[in-house]
């Protein structure tokens, strides 16, 4: 949805991909939009979200499995052991990836 919205204000496509990290998004929006789409979200739903990107990387890149990476990203977890997603944890996800993509909207004009 960053992609699209950063493509419709008519802003040249980055050569990274900064939509995968919350703060590189963030960092980009400022960039290149004038605005920063965390602006105004609580400081819980920004943690949830930061939380839900580093999840998501080491799901995707790691099996699962905790690293390094994912210890200093998300200051949690166990070395070797996998990353457990619970319904609850799904939950608030949803909720707060939704206020970030109304705020996407909102700052991508």
């Amino acid at each position: 949805m960053a992609k699209q919205l950063h493509r419709r204000a008519g802003k040249e496509p980055p050569a990274d991909n900064p939509w995968q990290n919350v703060d590189r998004l963030s960092r980009r929006w400022r960039e290149s939009l004038k605005t920063d789409p965390l602006e105004g979200l609580a400081d819980e739903t920004i943690r949830t979200l930061r939380l839900a990107f580093t999840r998501r990387n080491v799901l995707d890149h790691n099996g699962g499995v905790i690293d390094d990476g994912y210890v200093r990203q998300a200051g949690e977890g166990v070395l070797g052991r996998k990353v457990r997603i619970k319904p609850a944890w799904v939950k608030t996800v949803f909720v707060a990836v939704e206020s970030l993509a109304d705020r996407l909207e909102q700052t991508g004009r």
